[in-house]
């Protein structure tokens, strides 16, 4: 069962959900969270999303990943963590994060930089276009 590290404030307004699931990605997190919240903070000033949440869901690493995500999410409130009781692989985990999430709209991305954040604004973009 997932256990939720962290919790962001309560939503308001349109808000985003973006879902990473991970596994040992501790040389990838730092400048994950970094390019994402830029991107993010960017789309706030625009006035096009409210608020924000980055879910990590965490595939049993090994590593360092949880460590590192729990220092950039001290005197921040977008982040929330999830640990998987074991390794479950990727479907398991996104569907974990999608349960948790809490935004209008839900952005999964791939936590080794595959999908750059930088696309979220495209993604945005659609998003409002179908509504």
């Amino acid at each position: 069962m997932p256990n939720v590290i962290t919790k962001p404030a309560a939503p308001t307004g349109k808000t985003l959900s973006i879902v990473f699931s991970f596994r040992n990605e501790e040389e990838n997190i730092e400048e994950l969270v970094r390019r994402t919240r830029s991107v993010l903070a960017d789309q706030r000033m625009a006035a096009v999303i409210a608020s924000h949440e980055l879910i990590f869901v965490n595939d049993a690493s090994t590593d360092r990943s949880k460590e590192i995500l729990m220092e950039l999410a001290a005197g921040h409130e977008d982040i929330r963590i999830i640990n998987m009781s074991r390794n479950f692989g990727v479907f398991p985990c996104t569907f974990a994060g999608f349960q948790y999430a809490s935004g209008d709209g839900v952005i999964y991305m791939d936590s080794d930089l595959q999908d750059p954040p930088e696309v979220i604004p495209r993604l945005v973009e659609k998003w409002i276009e179908e509504k």
